[in-house]
């Protein structure tokens, strides 16, 4: 899913729970997949609900949303955007997940280790220098994956550690 469709969305579910609102993202590195929503008219109520169509949607794990008060009458929630990866029948056969240009730096420098969390066990991986992460293991502990599964990587750590789900 490309970050403008994401943000879009994002958009649609903001209209429907509360305005006015802000939305700023970060320009540079990771800090570009980084959404701030800020809003005069949030409730701890509206928060919720907004926040689990997010996390239902996004697949975003609630507890890496961020809440924070900048200001009297003012929330902000703030989170990263996951990356999805529809996946093509090469992935699934050579047991890899391309990373599109518009999320390289989304992840740490080519060869530099970095991990993934999945079903309660770690992985490590790399991205090769045509942005591709090997995910031999994963694969093999995963052998229901098909092409058209979408992989759903969000960010814990920066460049450190990924939550890894799939998506049938």
């Amino acid at each position: 899913m490309r970050i403008e469709d994401m943000l879009d969305e994002i958009k649609r579910k903001a209209d429907k729970h509360f305005k006015p609102y802000e939305i700023k993202r970060g320009e540079k590195g990771e800090d570009k997949y980084w959404v701030d929503i800020i809003s005069g008219s949030l409730s701890l109520g509206t928060l919720d609900s907004f926040s689990a169509e997010l996390s239902g949607q996004f697949n975003i794990d609630r507890s890496k949303f961020h809440v924070w008060a900048p200001k009297e009458d003012v929330i902000g929630i703030g989170f990263f955007l996951p990356y999805h990866r529809v996946l093509s029948p090469s992935e699934v056969e050579y047991k890899f997940v391309i990373v599109e240009a518009e999320f390289r730096d989304y992840f740490p420098p080519t060869r530099s280790k970095f991990f993934l969390l999945a079903d309660g066990r770690v992985y490590e991986a790399s991205l090769d220098e045509y942005n591709r992460i090997f995910l031999t293991k994963w694969f093999n502990d995963h052998p229901g994956v098909k092409p058209d599964d979408i992989t759903i990587l969000c960010l814990l750590s920066p460049f450190e550690t990924y939550f890894l789900t799939l998506k049938k």
